[in-house]
This record gives C-alpha cells, sequence and structure tokens, in this order.
C-alpha cells in the first residue's frame, strides 16, 4: 500500500513521516507533499491509497483536493488532519466519504490507530472484491457447464445458490444473448445491467449473466412463481433486445426460454440452437421454436451432383449465385439450420476436391498462412463465412486450372508498380489479388524467376537509377521516393545490388 501525507508545514509532514512505523503497517510508500499542487502530481503518476491531508491550506485546500481524487481515484481513503474545529469542515469531509476528522494537535499512537483501521477497511473490500470476481468465475464455469451438458448432476442444484437467496419453490427464466456483429469487447456488465433495470419493479426477481464467451451470454432470471410470468419475461427480454441494439457498433439477438424448474440444460441448450441456426446472424429477439430437420429431398433442389462439372468448366460464379439464393430461400422458409450448411459445405467441398484431384493436388496444397483448412472446416458456421469461403475455394480452382495464374502475377506486377514509393508487403499483395499468401509467393517465383522480397527491391532500385540518372533530387529524396525512410539503408541495398553508391552511380552516368 502507498500513503501520501500533505501539509503546507514541513515540519508537520516530516514529523509525521518519519515517527510512524509505517513497514510495520504493510505501507511499501510513503510520499509527501507541501501543498494540494504538489500532491496533484503525486496522484497523477502513483496510485495512492491513503491520503493524510490538512485541511487549510493555501491556493487549495484539502477539501477541494480530494474533490479532484474522488474523480481519479475514487478508492483511495482519506485522514484529515486540522487544527479548525469546524463543524462545516467535518460536514463536508464526510459528505466526499473521509474516513476520519482528526484534530490537532493529537499524539502519534492516535494516528497511528486511524490508519491501522482504514488499512482493515482497505483488506476487506479487496477481499470482497476478489471474492466478487472468484463468483463470477464460478458463475461463468456454471454457464459452461450447463451449456454442454458435462454430465454432473450437481450443477442444476449449485444454480439457485448462486443468486444469494432461495425460495421452495423458486422459477427460472433462461435467455440467451449472442452478438451477431463483429465485436471484440464483453458486454457481460451493459446485459447485466439492462436485465436488472428492465425488471427493477419485480423487486424479488434476481438476475445473474453467464459469459460464454465475449459474444456470447446466458441470462438467467430467478423468482417465486408469481413474478415469473411468461408474458411479462418475454416482454422485460423484448425490451432488453431494444436497448442493447442502441449500443455503438454492437448488434445483439436475444433467444428466450420459458419458465421452468431446475432442469435448466435441456432448455438452454434449445436456446443454443436457436443462435446456432442464426446462420444469417441476424440481429432477431425470438422464442424457442421447433428446429426443423433437414430433408434431402430439400437440398435436391440444388442438384449439386452437377457442381464438379461446372466448376471444372470455369463456371464458379454460376454455383455460387445458386448456393446464395438457396440460402435466402431457405431462411424465408424457415428451414436454414445448421446442419443443412454442414451438408451443403461438404456436397461444395468435395466437388471443388474431385476437380483438384485431377490436377494431382489437394485443398490442403492451397490452403496455408492467413486462411488454414480449420478455417475452412468451420466455414459452415454462418452466412458470411460460408460464401468468403466459397470465393476463396472459386479462386484456388482458377489457380489450380492455370487460367488465371499469368493474370494475377501480372496485377501484382502491376500493384508493384503503382506503390513503388511505400513498403508495400507480401500479405498486401497477395490479398490485392485474391490469393493465399503462401501459394502466391510460390506462383510469383515460378512466373517472375525470383522472390517476392527480391522482386520489390530490384523494381525499386532500378526506379532509383533512373532517377540519378536524370534528374538533379538529393539521394535522400530519392530514397524516399522508392519506399525507404533510412538514407543508410538505401545506400546499402543500392551498394549490394549496383556495386556502387548512389553517388557513385550518379557521378559515372552523369560523366562526371
Amino acid at each position: 500500500m502507498n500513503v501520501i501525507v500533505i501539509d503546507d508545514q514541513k515540519a508537520v509532514v516530516d514529523s509525521i513521516y518519519k515517527n510512524l512505523a509505517w513497514k510495520e503497517f504493510g505501507i511499501d510508500e510513503v510520499f509527501t507533499a507541501y501543498s494540494a499542487k504538489d500532491a496533484r502530481t503525486v496522484f497523477n503518476e502513483k496510485h495512492i491509497d491513503i491520503m493524510l491531508s490538512d485541511i487549510e491550506m493555501p491556493e487549495e485546500s484539502g477539501l477541494s483536493l480530494l474533490r479532484y481524487v474522488r474523480k481519479i481515484s475514487p478508492a483511495t481513503e482519506c485522514i484529515f488532519l486540522t487544527s479548525h474545529a469546524d463543524f462545516s469542515y467535518a460536514q463536508e469531509a464526510l459528505r466526499l466519504g473521509s474516513f476520519e476528522y482528526i484534530l490537532q494537535p493529537c499524539r502519534y499512537e492516535e494516528i497511528a490507530q486511524t490508519i491501522k483501521k482504514v488499512i482493515v477497511k482497505i483488506n476487506e473490500k479487496q477481499h470482497v472484491q476478489g471474492f466478487s470476481a472468484n463468483r463470477q468465475e464460478l458463475i461463468n464455469t456454471m454457464g459452461a457447464k450447463l451449456l454442454h451438458a458435462s454430465g454432473e448432476e450437481n450443477v442444476e442444484k449449485i444454480i439457485p445458490g448462486l443468486f444469494g437467496r432461495k425460495y421452495d419453490d423458486g422459477v427460472f427464466f433462461p435467455a440467451e444473448i449472442a452478438v451477431v456483429s463483429e465485436c471484440k469487447r464483453s458486454i457481460r456488465d451493459r446485459i447485466e445491467k439492462t436485465v436488472k433495470s428492465v425488471f427493477a419493479s419485480k423487486k424479488d426477481i434476481s438476475v445473474i449473466v453467464m459469459e460464454i464467451s465475449h459474444c456470447d451470454y446466458i441470462v438467467l432470471c430467478y423468482g417465486p412463481p408469481q413474478d415469473m410470468q411468461e408474458p411479462e419475461l418475454y416482454g422485460g427480454m423484448n425490451e432488453t433486445f431494444s436497448v442493447l441494439n442502441t449500443i455503438q457498433n454492437v448488434k445483439t439477438a436475444v433467444y428466450a426460454g420459458t419458465a421452468c424448474g431446475p432442469d435448466l440444460c435441456s432448455e438452454i441448450r434449445q436456446l443454443h440452437r436457436m443462435h446456432e441456426n442464426n446462420i444469417l446472424q441476424k440481429p432477431v429477439i425470438m422464442k424457442i421454436r421447433p428446429v426443423p430437420e433437414v430433408s434431402k429431398d430439400y437440398l435436391c433442389t440444388l442438384h449439386p451432383e452437377r457442381w464438379a462439372g461446372i466448376l471444372e468448366n470455369g463456371n464458379g460464379l454460376v454455383i455460387k449465385e445458386e448456393i446464395r439464393l438457396f440460402i435466402r430461400k431457405a431462411d424465408a422458409e424457415g428451414r436454414i439450420t445448421l446442419p443443412l450448411m454442414q451438408v451443403m459445405h461438404y456436397l461444395f467441398i468435395t466437388a471443388v476436391n474431385e476437380v483438384l484431384q485431377k490436377s494431382g493436388r489437394d485443398i490442403s496444397y492451397y490452403l496455408l498462412g492467413n486462411y488454414t483448412k480449420m478455417d475452412l472446416d468451420n466455414s459452415y458456421r454462418t452466412y458470411d463465412s460460408f460464401m468468403n469461403a466459397v470465393d476463396i475455394m472459386l479462386h484456388v480452382l482458377q489457380s489450380a486450372s492455370g487460367e488465371t495464374g499469368q493474370s494475377r502475377v501480372e496485377q501484382a506486377e502491376k500493384y508493384i508498380e503503382e506503390n513503388i514509393s511505400r513498403n508495400i508487403t507480401r500479405t498486401e499483395v497477395a490479398q490485392t489479388v485474391y490469393l493465399n499468401e503462401e501459394y502466391f509467393s510460390r506462383l510469383f517465383k515460378e512466373e517472375t524467376g525470383c522472390t517476392f522480397k527480391d522482386y520489390v527491391t530490384n523494381r525499386k532500385i532500378e526506379y532509383a537509377k533512373q532517377m540519378l540518372a536524370s534528374t538533379n533530387f538529393s539521394i535522400s529524396v530519392i530514397a524516399s521516393k522508392v519506399g525507404y525512410d533510412n538514407f543508410s539503408y538505401f545506400s546499402k541495398i543500392f551498394r549490394q545490388k549496383e556495386h556502387k553508391t548512389p553517388q557513385e552511380y550518379r557521378n559515372v552516368t552523369k560523366g562526371i
């Protein structure tokens, strides 16, 4: 723990600093300040647990300083020392959350006892915060066990205890809330705050939120039967849905369950299946409903037996459009499901492999680097990821057939020429021509006879030579124009390639 002692009288500060057994209290470091301004500097640079301060000081009082501290370090505990028994001071100090108000003069023992008390308070507060964090970890673990049906019979018996209250005939109401837009942050706290606010009028309803991942949450409401009426509960989740979808750059889907007893596993698994079957990742709110079965006859309308032949003839965009229309139609009819996507994914990848095997290679040969076999295998889970996989597979087939391999390299060469003044990367160029990075490297070397890095360096040096011979630009300007910010590095590379420094090359070409 860290302490700061503040008083405009240096003698008072130094006396307190020297005469208290700080190490025995468990204090790590004691800072001193002779004005509120000096103290602000310390607070801006250090974490302070305890503030021991005079109230009346020139320029800024201790009370004003505490108002500032409450904004930047609200957990800091404050002990005021003052020689003025002013009730208004004491009243304001208490309003600001001061731990103690000690009148001077006082004995060091009194200050020491007060510091010991405030340390006990801080330790208790930290213990509660630690318990709170551990409690949330336990809640999240229970959520994962409920969702994945771990087989532990005691899981559902533990759940009521997580709410901190018990009803003889308590009823649960589960919901699953999933973020369906791209989001890298957790919104668990926002969900919990929103649901509690929605059900605030029902004081006997308790709420916990189980975080399965930063984009998937299980909400459990728990209360006596009279307060757990489904129309009101569903209405509350509808309001929650509306509030959550006002968060900037975050779209959520809410899947609401039914009021039930402690048998939560099957209910929560049904909710999760609804989430998985939201293939188009729509921000929707829906109640539990039956999941349609996959129909072979329904899939046959796609005629997947034709796909290999169509792909081999270079007409992959026809299949892409068929798939797009089929998914949209199935979704409109309420028949799009994760199992249906899995089957369609399998049929498409099988057709792609059938074409590739004729060239003696399989998909794994092309899927290295940024887009892996694992990415492809899991691409059926959402509409966007599946259509992206279709695009990638069509590019792979084009590259494998050699129909567009040369044009891809030509496109890359053109991009390099247009961006010669920048520090372009292999990843950037590969993405520009829609090829896997590792495959692009192999193809580029086959067509140009050198690696991507060497090719770019050679082109930069050629441009530099042209400018050295035909312009009066300084060498540092020329280096910048071909993408080298470091003049020394440019000169080193130039000499390696031309066996002359840039200046020597200029002198020779201009006959100097």
